[in-house]
């Protein structure tokens, strides 16, 4: 496999990552009614890469995954996770989502919330995720989300 490298999004990249979002989104089958709905929360802006913390997996200079954290109303969501479907299961999305634990334990984010998609419950839980229970999908009726955080300041 191609060697994996982590690096800070560039703002140029903004529609590199949301074609990325939607990709890896539209693997799991979701119709496109619902992937429309969604436009707004896989949309990654070039002010939202300047104003949060956002890293990209790079493979040999493709774009093959990205992470990011975000402050909402004084806490911390890890916002997105999302990994080429061609690269799932390869170690991508576990190697983003210990840099963000890392990034959060060098900055002082003792706390880290994520609504995981109903796919992603099993990485998060494998990967020391305290899973806390289901909350209602703001876009799409009689669908839940899981709801897990890490905290920090405990060994992972």
């Amino acid at each position: 496999m191609t060697k994996i490298k982590l690096r800070q999004a560039k703002p140029r990249e903004a529609t590199t990552l949301t074609g990325l979002a939607f990709k890896a989104k539209a693997h799991w089958g979701y119709p496109k009614d619902w992937l429309d709905l969604w436009v707004d929360d896989l949309t990654i802006t070039q002010e939202y890469i300047k104003n949060n913390m956002v890293t990209v997996a790079d493979a040999d200079g493709e774009v093959v995954g990205f992470v990011s954290i975000a402050k909402y109303d004084g806490d911390f969501f890890l916002d997105n996770l999302f990994v080429d479907p061609s690269y799932m299961g390869k170690g991508v999305g576990k190697k983003l989502l210990s840099h963000a634990l890392d990034y959060c334990k060098q900055t002082g984010i003792t706390r880290l919330t994520l609504y995981s998609d109903p796919n992603a419950k099993g990485f998060y839980e494998s990967n020391g995720g305290v899973y806390l229970g289901e909350h209602p999908s703001a876009a799409i009726p009689n669908r839940t989300l899981p709801i897990f955080t890490y905290n920090l300041h405990e060994t992972i």
